[in-house]
């Protein structure tokens, strides 16, 4: 029975162990998910040139930006479960901040055996990074992941729709007039590139 109890007691503590690592990876990989989606390149530069802590408070809408070198790891390419598995890029992206979309795929790139955030990430509907800009109309940021990071422009996400089809649907009445010059821009970005309209994309 002693023994019982001793093993029970240490199982206890393990798994509190795990589910407390498990807990400060999720929290330090959300607060730097966060600080992308909001745009803050001094947050990001801070955590991944500074090796710095940003940390998701509990309401998991806001973050803090702490001055303490941060012993773990960011996890390239980890991706928000509440958010459709978006990575940090895909949140960035979403909401037109080009600064922190370089900040990260650039990040330990050209370094071997340097983890790096992937320009080909994909969402649980399977869209990735140049899905969203075509999307959300961000042409500066579609021309950066084409031109730079070649990313293939005939991929499919959600419903089998390619960055082309996105590109060339109606704008959302909240979107900005650069935003809807940028969709058309994309078009002729994309078809340049040797992209075609095809019956799908129709």
């Amino acid at each position: 029975m002693r023994a019982f109890v001793f093993v029970a007691i240490i199982l206890f503590h393990a798994i509190g162990r795990v589910r407390s690592y498990t807990d400060s990876i999720e929290e330090h990989n959300f607060g730097l998910w966060l600080a992308s989606a909001r745009g803050d390149v001094n947050a990001v530069t801070h955590a991944l040139h500074g090796n710095r802590l940003i940390r998701a408070t509990k309401d998991h809408y806001k973050y803090d930006v702490i001055d303490r070198h941060h012993h773990e790891e960011y996890t390239p390419d980890w991706h928000d479960k509440h958010h459709d598995e978006q990575t940090a890029v895909h949140a960035a992206i979403k909401n037109g901040h080009f600064e922190v979309t370089k900040l990260l795929l650039e990040h330990n790139l050209g370094k071997s055996h340097a983890k790096t955030w992937s320009p080909e990430a994909k969402t649980r509907y399977q869209e990735t990074p140049i899905v969203f800009a075509a999307r959300y109309g961000y042409y500066s940021i579609a021309k950066y992941l084409i031109e730079k990071h070649k990313v293939k422009t005939h991929v499919k996400g959600r419903n089998k729709k390619g960055p082309l089809y996105w590109a060339m649907q109606p704008p959302e009445p909240y979107y900005t007039k650069e935003q809807i010059e940028g969709k058309k821009k994309i078009v002729e970005l994309l078809e340049t590139k040797g992209t075609k309209r095809l019956k799908l994309d129709l």
